[in-house]
């Protein structure tokens, strides 16, 4: 009985392991491939409380940017500089 929880601590600690490796690969490969521009219609934007505001697009794709970042409006378009692993907005500016 307890040799069933100490292995279920080095499990637990196995899957936390995995899981910081896989987050910073993703940070890697965006550090690597660089910043993504695209074009995209936000279709909605909202606060979630933790970080950034959080905003959907017209490809369904849902990005996170810093707090305050700039006024976006819903149903615009704009360019978008992005990381892709880690869906975070970097650059926007509006097109006209």
């Amino acid at each position: 009985m307890r040799y069933k929880f100490g292995y279920l601590f080095v499990a637990i600690l196995y899957l936390g392991l995995l899981y910081l490796i896989f987050m910073f690969g993703c940070f890697v490969t965006d550090i690597v491939k660089g910043p993504v521009t695209k074009e995209v219609v936000i279709t909605e934007r909202w606060d979630p409380r933790r970080g950034g505001d959080q905003v959907r697009t017209s490809d369904g794709h849902t990005y996170e940017m810093a707090k305050g970042y700039v006024d976006l409006q819903e149903g615009r378009r704009y360019k978008v500089k992005i990381f892709r692993a880690n869906r975070f907005i970097i650059g926007i500016e509006q097109i006209r």
